[in-house]
Parts: C-alpha cells; sequence; structure tokens
C-alpha cells in the first residue's frame, strides 16, 4: 500500500506542476481552444483556453506506472487498464490535434470517436483475453451470470462507448 501511496503523491504533484507549465507554454504561443462564432456570445471568452492537458496526465500517469511497476509487478488486468487509458487518450489527442491545425472547435466528428473508441475497445477485448472476466456478478443480489466470449466482446465495446461520451 505505501508504495502505491507514495506513488499517488508525487503523480499528482508532478501532474500539477507539469499542467501548470504545459498551460503557461500553450498561452505563451497562443496555442488554444477556438470557439464557433455561431455560439453564445460568452462563450468568446474562453476562447484561447489551452487545450491538449490530457497528455500531460497521460504522461504523468504513465512515468507513475512504471515507477509503480519497480514495486508491483504489471499483469494482464493492469496492462489493459494502462492500455485502455492510452488508447481513449490517443483519440482525445487526435481531436485536439485536429481542431488546433484547423483552427476550429471541431475536430472528429461524432461518428468518427465512436468508431475509433469501437474499434479500440474490441481491439483491447482481443489483446487482453484474460482481463476481462466472463462472470459478471448482478449487484444486489448472489447471482452471477457468464456471458458467452461475444457477448463480452460487445459488453466491453458498450461498456467503452458509455463511459467515454458520459
Amino acid at each position: 500500500m505505501i508504495p502505491g501511496l507514495a506513488t499517488a503523491l508525487v503523480a499528482f504533484f508532478l501532474a500539477a506542476l507539469v499542467a501548470w507549465r504545459f498551460a503557461r507554454w500553450m498561452r505563451r504561443r497562443e496555442i488554444g481552444q477556438h470557439i464557433r462564432e455561431e455560439g453564445p456570445a460568452h462563450h468568446q471568452k474562453k476562447a484561447g483556453t489551452p487545450t491538449m492537458g490530457g497528455v500531460v496526465f497521460l504522461l504523468v500517469w504513465g512515468a507513475a506506472a512504471a515507477l509503480l511497476a519497480l514495486w508491483v509487478p504489471f499483469g494482464e488486468a493492469e496492462a489493459f487498464i494502462f492500455a485502455s487509458g492510452f488508447g481513449m487518450g490517443a483519440i482525445g489527442a487526435l481531436d485536439d490535434v485536429i481542431k488546433l491545425r484547423q483552427k476550429r472547435s471541431l475536430g472528429l466528428s461524432g461518428w468518427q470517436k465512436i468508431g475509433l473508441t469501437a474499434g479500440a475497445a474490441a481491439g483491447l477485448y482481443f489483446a487482453f483475453p484474460g482481463a476481462v472476466s466472463s462472470a459478471l456478478a448482478v449487484p444486489f443480489s448472489k447471482l452471477v451470470l457468464d456471458v458467452p466470449p461475444w457477448g463480452l466482446a460487445l459488453l466491453t465495446v458498450v461498456v467503452f462507448l458509455s463511459v467515454t461520451n458520459a
């Protein structure tokens, strides 16, 4: 427990410091969010807000996971979580890069995000077959359902789509 807590504290302070410096760097170079002119007038004050902050947190998270791996071995479940974070983060980063390159508020379309997320979730399910259990416990009961592999793959995609678009 101590290595995990120490790693979390170091990651928290490192993320705060790096995010603050990254935001300052983005502001100085005038790299930031573009706001549609069709929107409400009070949204215009958000123009220039630094974006791509998720990249900072993913890098710090990766460094923290590497540090924690010195004490706690990385299993398939941990690799699944790690790859999930980086996979979904890559989709978010791609969306932000498109927004910045095209100097507009629209990056990936909704269907592109759904397609990439569903593809990444399916890829994660098949890349880490032992990370997702087929035995699902029904909350507030003693019932445990054994889901067939095709149902589990579909459920994995639905959960990722739901969570990332909530």
